[in-house]
């Protein structure tokens, strides 16, 4: 991940390391604090704004991801930082595009079980 991240930064961090920005973003993925709104389940009762229609979809809470993503103070110091420098660095950018990224991956893998399990 770290590598990734590097390749995709224009800059060097000035405040923090590829590798610790790396490991942050895989401890916040690890965790398992579920949204109190879905649930865990990545799941909600989503209403339509125009007609009032109601279906399941994502929850808007937490992204579909079923946990509650650490907050400002809790990544800044995770990537050895203050939060009022975290937040105007770019290892805030990097932080957030590589757990997006995870997620992406995390999801792709998903899919990867779930079509593997039905072909058996």
């Amino acid at each position: 991940l770290a590598a990734e991240l590097r390749s995709w930064l224009r800059e060097p961090l000035k405040h923090s390391s590829p590798r610790q920005v790396a490991q942050a973003v895989l401890i916040e993925v690890g965790r398992s604090d579920a949204c109190p709104k879905c649930t865990g389940t990545g799941l909600a009762i989503v209403r339509d704004q125009q007609t009032g229609a109601q279906s399941l979809g994502g929850c808007q809470t937490c992204g579909g991801t079923g946990l509650l993503a650490l907050g400002v103070r809790q990544r800044a110091k995770a990537c050895g930082m203050d939060q009022t420098t975290y937040r105007r660095s770019t290892t805030r950018h990097a932080y957030e595009w590589l757990l997006s990224r995870c997620w992406q991956r995390l999801d792709e893998a998903d899919r990867i079980v779930v079509e593997a399990l039905r072909s058996e």
